[in-house]
């Protein structure tokens, strides 16, 4: 499967990591996890989506905006894209605006963890126990 899913700081902070070739099928169901995910833990929930290891990804902003419904839930806090393919950040900061969900983008697991930080100062300690 291209793609897990685990808690960083349960319940907090989850992560998606993708890796190979990602098709639309795998983004729906990385969806219904993310929603799970986020209507279990403790808002509010940040989603960080690791994409380093992708080799292709569906290129239809659209389609993959319209599958990535846990962008709207209520619970959700920041997503974080660990991505360093300039077309995937791009593609996600584009789909990111489109959702209207609260994003950063960021090169490395390590970069991302200290942006989100900054952005919400509460996860530090959560952070912090895990390293």
């Amino acid at each position: 499967m291209p793609f897990e899913t685990f808690w960083y700081a349960e319940p907090r902070i989850t992560v998606g990591r993708f890796h190979g070739v990602v098709t639309m099928d795998e983004l729906h169901e990385a969806n219904q996890v993310a929603i799970e995910r986020i209507r279990a833990g403790e808002p509010p929930v940040h989603v960080i989506v690791d994409t380093l290891a992708i080799e292709r990804v569906p290129v239809s902003v659209r389609a993959i905006t319209d599958l990535i419904a846990y962008t709207r839930e209520p619970q959700l806090g920041w997503i974080i894209y660990i991505a360093d393919n300039r077309f995937i950040r791009f593609l996600s900061s584009v789909v990111a605006q489109v959702a209207g969900a609260n994003f950063h983008n960021a090169r490395t697991m390590e970069d991302g963890l200290d942006a989100l930080i900054r952005l919400d100062p509460t996860v530090a300690p959560l952070i912090a126990a895990r390293n």
